[in-house]
């Protein structure tokens, strides 16, 4: 709890909300998260907001559903300890509607929309179905590459190394003890000691991309990469997690019907 509670002092209440969510069995931990959800209720808030199916979708739409719904699970615990019984009871039943399916199906909200409510309730019987705005994804129409790629440098182990024999020069010809080989062994030891300044290259590309939205307005997004590579023009991605979603932007209301909405048909016994 101890961190919950620094995190709540600044004002970061989803992270005090994460903190305080294991353990929850010890009494003394249950208690200490009821003073601490008195003084600080912004953190139940933030916790009532990592048990909707919003969140769910967030953190399943990877493929991930098992993950992102021990997640939920997990939060349900600490606000079982944290609510009353009559506004957890509504709170827990709601998530179960979603924890209990193991897909996910995203939907664009132009495609949901021309679906019947008749569909929309058979999609939804053994699946979470995740409705997004069609402005969160788009086409690649262009791209331009830029190279910022910065060079190595070498100045620390030159500097080292002049350094080095410099001292050895003004310490070795007042005591006649200098020779040639003294002055180079100077030289390595002053260049090795100066190569903890240099630097190091790095390859970095800035790609931007830009993106005829499915809403029909452009967009532009920049990617930094290690290599020259990037999306192919005409390839779907997902604007807010920048990543490729050909398949979204491919399903329609159609392909739907002709799919998972085509009638199953019953073999005669």
């Amino acid at each position: 709890m101890l961190y919950a509670k620094y995190f709540a002092s600044k004002g970061d209440f989803k992270a005090a909300f994460w903190k305080m969510r294991e353990p929850v069995g010890t009494p003394t931990h249950q208690a200490a998260m009821l003073d601490l959800a008195k003084t600080y209720p912004q953190i139940v808030t933030e916790g009532k907001a990592r048990v909707t199916p919003e969140y769910y979708a967030s953190l399943a739409e990877s493929g991930e559903t098992e993950a992102a719904a021990r997640d939920v699970r997990t939060s349900l615990q600490a606000l079982k300890i944290l609510l009353s019984e009559s506004e957890y009871g509504p709170l827990e039943q709601r998530a179960n509607k979603f924890l209990d399916k193991t897909s996910i199906l995203q939907v664009r909200r132009s495609v949901w929309e021309e679906l019947s409510d008749a569909e929309r309730t058979k999609l939804q019987e053994d699946r979470f179905v995740s409705v997004k705005d069609d402005s969160n994804f788009g086409r690649v129409i262009d791209r331009q590459l830029f190279d910022a790629s910065t060079n190595g440098t070498t100045a620390g182990s030159q500097l080292g190394a002049v350094l080095g024999q410099a001292q050895y020069v003004d310490n070795s010809i007042p005591k006649g003890t200098y020779s040639a080989t003294g002055q180079v062994g100077a030289a390595i030891l002053g260049a090795v000691i100066g190569s903890s300044l240099d630097q190091s290259g790095s390859r970095t590309f800035v790609m931007r991309y830009a993106i005829k939205r499915l809403d029909g307005k452009v967009s532009y997004a920049d990617r930094y990469e290690s290599t020259s590579l990037g999306e192919s023009i005409g390839v779907c991605v997902n604007l807010q997690a920048q990543q490729v979603d050909q398949d979204i932007c491919e399903l329609t209301a159609e392909s739907l019907r002709a799919g998972l909405l085509k009638p199953r048909v019953k073999k005669n016994s």
